[in-house]
């Protein structure tokens, strides 16, 4: 299983999208999460950030931020894991895994966001 956490690091944007081996799985607003299944193998993520993404402490606009971010992750038989999209200070978008105690703590903050296809 995969899940997937908005930071609350990022505020303004709309959504952040996230994609495995090319198709897009699901979306996350700040401080919420999803989880999808993942089978065993080798997997690519693709994280998207849309809207107007601003620093939550400056409420200043960013200027170019970076939209993208991507991951590789090897994934085990009926192996857990916990990937946090963030926006850090300089305009740096990231898509990191968590170490599964960080995960799941942070999962235990966080509430759970339901997608649907348009």
């Amino acid at each position: 299983m995969l899940y997937v956490l908005g930071s609350v690091n990022f505020a303004g944007a709309e959504t952040v999208a996230l994609g495995i081996d090319g198709t897009w799985v699901g979306a996350v607003n700040n401080n919420a999460y999803f989880s999808v299944p993942i089978t065993p193998g080798q997997h690519h993520l693709c994280a998207r950030l849309s809207g107007r993404a601003m620093m939550p402490v400056l409420l200043v606009p960013l200027i170019k931020v970076r939209e993208v971010a991507l991951h590789s992750l090897d994934v085990v038989p009926g192996g857990t894991y916990y990937v946090r999209v963030q926006l850090r200070l300089h305009s740096e978008f990231s898509l990191d895994l968590l170490d599964p105690d960080q995960g799941k703590l942070v999962l235990s903050h966080s509430q759970f966001s339901t997608s649907h296809l348009k």
